[in-house]
């Protein structure tokens, strides 16, 4: 029995009034039934979607991105608002399934069967991670309709209408569907308000004739702390509590016996309905720190609370009024606090790191709070104002290790992410050591220095500082260790996923931890894995441009053509104004349609890039086409260039556009590296030698090691070397 879980848009959809229809006019309605399958089935597979299963009058559909399914949603509203008219209310939920043979299963569908339930004829009503996926594209129009408690789901909902011209938004009061009974929650509230007045008068007993002697059960020492209630009259100071609460994180993690989710996990939980208890099963600790601050010109308070997450029983709180100055003595107050309560014997390396003063200056630590809200991105735009305030702390103190860290790993993404000059790379490599250098025990800045040590010295040169950055509790550091593993000379995806996976016990939320497992998977051969692990960090964070350009590779490598010339149009092209991020995805559709044999939209498509006018992809498409002349141009232009190159295959891509498919060939089996084996699925130009016989005992290997490493995660028997 075949069984794969993945992250899906559920479509509900169904044909309204129709056993009323049926009763009054029998032959009419199974018309509108004919009508009704035959317009799902063909536009459902003009929008990459799957008909999972047919309900009577009734349909349930499974797409692989949000906008395919609202875009589908939306044709079939369209097409069925045209005579013969057949009224159809559609519901849409993103979410968490199992298809199981031919069927589905899973939260994601009973909810989607809940929104549907609310439509009317011509609405589209989906939920909120359906519209958070779509927010941002501007051919969608929405209208909330307020939140909606449904049977049989725990939480209220918040349910969106698409409002585009055409489309029927109902009014609230109008809606039926499957819904709480409303005496069924007043019962629900009378039966809360009994017990709390019932447990609020055995405390006060208790208070009054007890001492809280009660031990704490420390069996596990797991804590989140959640995002901090900003309750400053300014909107603006949310910078600050988010802030604190990544600051307080951070102390907390430098006590070794205690197991600590990191910011990015947690911010997800900012302003969550969520009890403390479900924050806790989903992030998979025992402890929940919670907490709201106010911040009144020179002065602070921070108001926490520590709370048995599994019991869900109140531990402890307290309340800082401060001046803001002390503002790190409040952070080493409340981690010292914890680690007493819940009974952690610290050492005095320990103790010395929680009192540890990241600068003199509290204006600098203010700024550097604003500037590292903004790098959360990786965008261009936020990073360039994230720069100008890590400089304007760094006048105010020239000693911040914290700041030169930042502005390390900003000007890294800028001379290798971007592109954007060596000169940038140096920047980073100079302000890496210089962060080292105040503080060798900075975790950001061992981080740092991990990458640019790879830049000047090879990969490995930077595991040293990324293992430390790892054992100082930087979460992060996981995800570059685990592509060492995955792009050293003999490739390791078996190591680089016990990394990635010990990542996410420190982070379950990081969207590029579950992108790498992404690539792991991708690596080892694996689409459905692959794909599941991708769509699960674009989910996390839609505005992460690298989860989408490896989707993409992801469409290439494994022969989904058109799905990535779609994903390409609607992702990238109909949406993206950063230049870069255009012009790449403009390179990488020229590069499918290569592998499709359209060379002249390959090369249309190159003439509009700098990067792509005298590529080796251009020079491969024109000789294609049989323009070997200006092939020739290129190529020759390329061979300078490349007369110093330290890249392998450059070699191997100058012989097989030479015609000498022999020495191709060769040159790429004297490699001998794993790593480069992705070359022959998504480079248009191996090709030419892909399926060569002697190539065949090189795939052969590759595949054999697949299937040992994919036996090893499976039985959890990874050996690390």
């Amino acid at each position: 029995m075949s069984q794969t879980r993945q992250l899906a848009a559920i479509m509900f959809t169904d044909i309204v009034g129709y056993t009323a229809m049926m009763q009054q006019d029998e032959e009419n309605s199974l018309r509108s039934l004919n009508r009704f399958k035959e317009v799902l089935e063909k536009i459902s597979t003009e929008h990459q979607g799957k008909i999972v299963q047919y309900y009577g009058d009734g349909c349930l559909l499974a797409f692989d991105s949000s906008s395919n399914s609202v875009e589908c949603a939306m044709a079939l509203q369209k097409t069925f608002g045209e005579t013969p008219q057949v009224p159809v209310r559609i519901g849409l939920h993103l979410g968490d399934v199992i298809f199981r043979d031919e069927n589905i299963f899973g939260d994601g569908v009973n909810v989607a069967s809940r929104i549907e339930t609310l439509g009317v004829p011509g609405a589209i009503l989906l939920s909120k991670p359906i519209r958070d996926q779509i927010k941002n594209n501007s051919e969608f129009q929405l209208a909330s309709l307020g939140s909606f408690r449904f049977k049989n789901v725990e939480e209220p909902m918040e349910v969106f209408a698409i409002s585009n011209p055409g489309f029927t938004v109902p009014k609230r009061e109008s809606l039926e569907g499957k819904l709480k009974k409303k005496n069924q929650q007043k019962r629900n509230i009378i039966a809360l308000l009994s017990v709390l007045i019932v447990v609020i008068a055995g405390f006060f007993i208790y208070k009054q004739y007890s001492t809280n002697s009660e031990p704490v059960d420390t069996s596990n020492m797991s804590i989140a702390v959640l995002p901090f209630e900003n309750l400053s009259n300014e909107s603006e100071q949310d910078y600050f509590s988010d802030g604190l609460t990544e600051d307080i994180i951070d102390r907390l993690s430098k006590i070794n016996n205690l197991k600590v989710i990191s910011r990015t996990s947690v911010i997800n939980y900012k302003q969550s309905k969520l009890n403390a208890s479900a924050i806790a099963d989903e992030l998979g600790v025992k402890f929940i720190l919670e907490g709201s601050v106010r911040k009144m010109n020179k002065n602070v308070r921070v108001v926490i609370q520590l709370i048995d997450a599994e019991k869900d029983k109140h531990l402890w709180s307290t309340t800082f009024d401060k001046a803001y100055n002390d503002i790190f003595q409040i952070q080493s107050d409340i981690a010292g606090s914890v680690a007493q309560y819940l009974r952690i014997s610290l050492t005095e390396n320990e103790k010395g790191k929680l009192v540890n003063i990241p600068t003199k200056s509290i204006e600098a630590y203010d700024l550097f709070l604003k500037a590292r809200k903004l790098t959360s991105t990786r965008r261009l735009e936020e990073n360039e104002i994230a720069v100008t305030l890590f400089h304007e702390a760094l006048q105010l103190d020239p000693e911040y290790a914290d700041a030169f860290a930042s502005l390390a790993l900003i000007y890294w993404d800028k001379g290798n992410r971007w592109r954007l000059g060596p000169t940038w790379i140096d920047s980073a490599i100079y302000y890496a050591n210089k962060s080292i250098e105040i503080d060798p025990d900075n975790p950001m800045g061992n981080y740092a220095l991990g990458f640019t040590s790879n830049d000047r010295r090879g990969l490995e040169k930077g595991l040293p500082y990324f293992l430390k950055s790892s054992r100082l509790g930087y979460a992060a550091a996981n995800s570059p260790i685990g592509m060492y593993y995955l792009m050293k000379k003999d490739s390791r995806p078996d190591s680089a996923y016990f990394y990635f996976r010990k990542g996410l016990q420190m982070d379950p939320s990081d969207q590029v931890l579950y992108m790498r497992l992404g690539n792991t998977w991708d690596e080892l051969g694996w689409y459905d894995s692959a794909k599941y692990y991708f769509d699960k960090s674009y989910y996390l964070n839609p505005d992460q441009i690298d989860v989408k350009f490896a989707l993409v590779s992801c469409f290439i490598k494994f022969k989904k053509y058109n799905e990535g010339i779609n994903y390409i149009r609607k992702n990238f092209l109909a949406v993206e104004k950063n230049e870069q991020i255009i012009e790449r995805s403009i390179n990488d559709l020229a590069k499918i349609y290569a592998f499709t044999g359209q060379f002249d939209s390959t090369i249309s498509l190159l003439q509009k890039t700098n990067s792509g006018k005298e590529s080796l992809l251009m020079a491969f498409a024109l000789k294609e086409s049989g323009k070997n002349a200006e092939a020739k141009k290129i190529i020759d232009l390329n061979r300078k260039k490349m007369k110093d190159s330290r890249d392998p295959l450059a070699p191997v891509k100058l012989a097989i556009l030479d015609g000498n498919y022999d020495e191709a060939a060769s040159s790429f089996l004297k490699i001998n590296e794993l790593r480069f084996a992705r070359a022959l699925f998504d480079d248009p130009l191996f090709l030419k030698i892909k399926d060569r016989p002697e190539i065949k005992p090189y795939l052969d290997k590759i595949d054999t090691r697949n299937k040992l490493m994919i036996d090893a995660i499976t039985k959890n028997k990874i050996v690390i070397d």
